[in-house]
């Protein structure tokens, strides 16, 4: 999200807007165990092209946790069980 908002309209704009989602969304961390590690990385095996390897990494997590992936990509492909909230933050 960060690099989006960044990009669009600045860093300062970016920093007060995550900041604010922060607040507002509840989020975890949670530890990467071997599992998400191969998830992910068969994911970007099969994704390479398309989503970066902390994308990857963020959807293993998701799809571990049966959680909704938040995110502002546009380019997202249709994935098996991904529940998807989509932002944009123009």
């Amino acid at each position: 999200m960060y690099f989006q908002l960044c990009r669009n309209r600045g860093k300062t704009h970016a920093e007060t807007s995550i900041n604010h989602f922060s607040k507002e969304i509840p989020h975890t961390l949670v530890h990467l165990d071997l599992g998400v590690e191969f998830r992910a990385g068969a994911l970007k095996c099969e994704h390479r092209e398309i989503l970066s390897y902390a994308d990857c990494m963020a959807i293993a997590v998701t799809l571990q946790l049966n959680a909704t992936f938040h995110t502002t990509e546009n380019d997202l492909p249709p994935l098996a069980r991904l529940r998807v909230k989509k932002y944009s933050f123009e």
